[in-house]
């Protein structure tokens, strides 16, 4: 099985009540999970930093792990791909206890994985995702 993950995190303000999405998706585009949170007042590049966190704990305590064959995680945000990768410096001392936790989620992963910045337009699935919970609680 392939699957896809979009994830996405938002807040209205910056920061600003905030709340992340993911939803995860066969290579038919059916969806297989799916999750999302309000987070309360926090900002736009810590909401990301949860939704993909999230999503890879999610995944990873996924009945039919063993059945992913490979992984492709899409994200809008460049910077939070970025300093995943180790391709920027995390600048920030509160984001990067989310960098470790998204790097030690990806190393337990038993499947080849990318991960990819897409553009916003890519990603509204997640998007749709953070949206509906921001809506529910306001």
């Amino acid at each position: 099985m392939k699957l896809i993950i979009h994830t996405d995190g938002g807040s209205r303000g910056n920061p600003g009540p905030g709340a992340y999405g993911f939803v995860m998706l066969d290579e038919s585009g059916q969806t297989i999970l799916d999750g999302g949170e309000y987070l309360g007042s926090t900002t736009n590049n810590e909401a990301e930093y949860q939704g993909l966190v999230s999503a890879l704990e999610t995944l990873l305590s996924f009945s039919k792990l063993d059945q992913v064959e490979s992984l492709v995680i899409k994200m809008d945000s460049k910077l939070v791909v970025e300093q995943v990768l180790g391709n920027w410096k995390v600048k920030e001392l509160r984001l990067q206890p989310y960098v470790l936790q998204a790097r030690q989620s990806l190393a337990q992963l038993p499947c080849p994985y990318q991960l990819l910045h897409v553009p916003r337009a890519e990603n509204k699935i997640a998007d749709a995702k953070v949206n509906e919970v921001l809506d529910s609680v306001e």
